[in-house]
């Protein structure tokens, strides 16, 4: 059998591009997954931090003792079975804490942490940036600790200890993970009500084309957007039994994403009249061509 060179040639340099586009995006950061700052590519300022930059957003980081700063780099930590790592300058019983920045709003999942200093205290996390909580983590710190952190749009991490006067403590940060991009719902569209008009006691199904995604639930309120909640569903339809005339927003909220615009759909309730009662105005037995009037206690409607 005889091959020919150039089909074969085309064959290997079309696969070879499609392996480097596929190596590419898994070595050199892919924002759809998480990534990490391991201080392996830093600049180093001396006392004034270390900063990593992964996939365009630099991160610094800064120690400081009694406010002033006093940031150290190791390259290399076989000690502490990592790459890189920043530390405080010298052990310290005065006021420490740890500044990481980042130069654009970043996800964070987790941090690695250590210390030189064995004895047991609380280390709260800080951030700064979206609507987060502080998150503290109690131990020794004396091998490396993973704390769950979960912060979502933030650009400042600042970690503060409580040990008490007396003990000395020192900071070591190994790395620090993103969490994997977060995509936000879609706005509902081409909303329903069916039927869009109703009697009172009746029920009416509200239907919208749009994704979660990253969202865990639809919330539906009943005032505006993001006012009075009614229910939280994770189907695209929802039956509903208004008591008067209702719109109703809907948007994806939870997990990851920023809570945005709602989508839109009215129920109208017609009010079922009472039943009206019937008077006769004589006798309502009579012969063949004798007559009665009826009265309805309603005025229309008879």
């Amino acid at each position: 059998m005889i091959f020919n060179q150039k089909i074969i040639y085309r064959f290997i340099l079309t696969h070879m591009k499609k392996l480097l586009l596929i190596c590419s995006i898994l070595f050199l950061g892919n924002p759809f997954f998480s990534q990490t700052y391991d201080l392996i590519t830093v600049t180093n300022n001396g006392v004034n931090g270390v900063i990593e930059t992964i996939s365009g957003v630099a991160m610094t980081v800064i120690t400081k003792n009694n406010g002033a700063n006093n940031t150290s780099f190791l390259a290399s930590a076989p000690v502490f079975g990592t790459n890189g790592v920043v530390f405080h300058g010298a052990s310290s019983i005065n006021t420490e804490e740890m500044i990481i920045s980042f130069d654009a709003a970043v996800n964070v999942s987790s941090i690695r942490v250590i210390s030189t200093q064995t004895h047991t205290r609380t280390w709260t996390f800080t951030p700064t940036g979206g609507s987060n909580s502080a998150v503290a983590e109690t131990g020794t710190f004396a091998t490396s600790t993973d704390v769950t952190l979960g912060f979502i749009g933030v650009t400042e991490i600042t970690i503060t200890s409580n040990f008490t006067g007396g003990l000395q403590e020192q900071m070591v940060f190994d790395q620090l993970t993103l969490a994997a991009a977060c995509t936000d719902p879609d706005v509902p569209s081409v909303l329903s009500a069916t039927p869009s008009t109703i009697c009172t006691g009746s029920n009416s199904t509200l239907s919208w084309i749009g994704a979660l995604n990253d969202a865990t639930v639809w919330h539906v309120y009943t005032t505006s957007c993001g006012v009075t909640q009614l229910t939280t569903t994770t189907s695209n339809s929802l039956v509903v039994t208004p008591g008067a005339n209702t719109t109703y927003f809907i948007r994806g909220e939870g997990g990851c994403v920023t809570p945005g615009s709602c989508g839109q759909v009215g129920v109208t309730v017609n009010t079922i009249p009472s039943t009206p009662t019937i008077s006769a105005g004589g006798a309502t037995t009579f012969c063949t061509g004798g007559s009665v009037t009826l009265t309805s206690s309603s005025a229309s409607g008879n």
